[in-house]
């Protein structure tokens, strides 16, 4: 198990220093997707990517939940294809380095897989929108300040208490630019078909998903998508 997360950490920090090439000068990452991966892909943003620079000075926030001052959430995912599409809140992390110029950014909304990559390749993309009670709130250390090093510094980072800069607030307010998964492209489709069925018999609200098995209060929504994969993997049928 312990090669298995060492070798997702790999593909992670891979994943998304290829995505800082050809994102803009700012934005390196906007990540959404598997609630599992939401450690390791903050750990390799804020550790192994934005205080690796030498002169680097790195900072970090994170927010789940609504904000109590609005009753709005903290983040969540804006499927804008059909107003009827719920929005999906989620665990948000972002971190940035304030020493460069312009302040470069990487961050991550943690939903669930299927949800994340619904959101990734919904036509036109699904936004990530944050509360702007971002400005001013402490972060709520969702991802353990132990495992988030500040290579500069040599000492483990907590989140900032005063909120996020409102060049960073603004610059997150976009698309999502990758959908981080543990599963394959393809795998979603037969869960989201499945989700989407009502079965006979069954109270189950078909407008979204939760799990009867926890005391969780989260739920998805199912929605159809298209994924190019599902049509260059599926085999021929005749």
């Amino acid at each position: 198990m312990r090669g298995t997360k060492a070798f997702f950490a790999v593909v992670v920090l891979t994943a998304i220093a290829g995505l800082a090439s050809t994102a803009n000068a700012q934005l390196q990452f906007v990540g959404v997707g598997s609630s599992a991966m939401f450690n390791t892909v903050s750990a390799a943003a804020f550790t192994d990517l934005c205080s690796s620079r030498s002169g680097s000075a790195c900072h970090h926030w994170s927010a789940k939940g609504k904000n109590s001052a609005d009753n709005q959430n903290w983040a969540q995912g804006v499927d804008s294809r059909n107003s009827s599409i719920p929005v999906e809140a989620g665990n948000f992390f972002v971190a940035w380095d304030s020493n460069s110029s312009p302040i470069k950014i990487w961050s991550y909304l943690s939903v669930d897989t299927i949800v994340g990559q619904r959101l990734f390749f919904a036509v036109p993309r699904a936004t990530q929108q944050i509360d702007s009670g971002a400005l001013s709130a402490a972060g709520q250390n969702l991802v353990p300040a132990a495992i988030l090093l500040n290579r500069q510094t040599s000492t483990d980072q907590p989140d900032e208490t005063t909120g996020i800069p409102s060049a960073v607030l603004s610059a997150v307010q976009t698309s999502f630019t990758a959908a981080i998964s543990d599963v394959r492209p393809e795998d979603p489709s037969p869960a989201r078909i499945h989700s989407l069925a009502q079965l006979p018999g069954s109270t189950r609200p078909s407008r979204w998903v939760q799990s009867p098995l926890s005391s969780s209060t989260t739920r998805a929504t199912p929605t159809a998508w298209a994924c190019l994969a599902l049509m260059a993997m599926s085999p021929s049928r005749t």
